[in-house]
């Protein structure tokens, strides 16, 4: 039950629980706990945008979500959003 929580959609973007902690900039400890919670594969959930958390984080320069989520899973260094950018890109705009 508790996965499925982590991993609910919670907004009409189709964003987890973690994407909006993330994004927030302010919630690191709540991201901390999800990230702990969550296995590597759920942290690559994108939303509508085809964004992981880590793009979420990056649009606001959460590096301390950030690399929370890439120790448990590098691979989120490679994802791609539905526009072609990685989180790196993000972060740099």
């Amino acid at each position: 039950m508790l996965q499925e929580e982590t991993e609910a959609i919670v907004s009409f973007d189709k964003e987890t629980t973690l994407h909006v902690a993330a994004q927030s900039g302010k919630a690191n400890d709540y991201v901390w706990k999800l990230v702990e919670l969550m296995s590597p594969e759920a942290l690559a959930l994108r939303d509508r945008y085809c964004y992981t958390a880590l793009h979420s984080g990056a649009k606001v320069g959460n590096t301390e979500a950030a690399m929370v989520m890439l120790e448990k899973n590098h691979e989120l260094l490679y994802t791609l959003s539905y526009c072609g950018d990685l989180a790196v890109t993000i972060a740099a705009m």
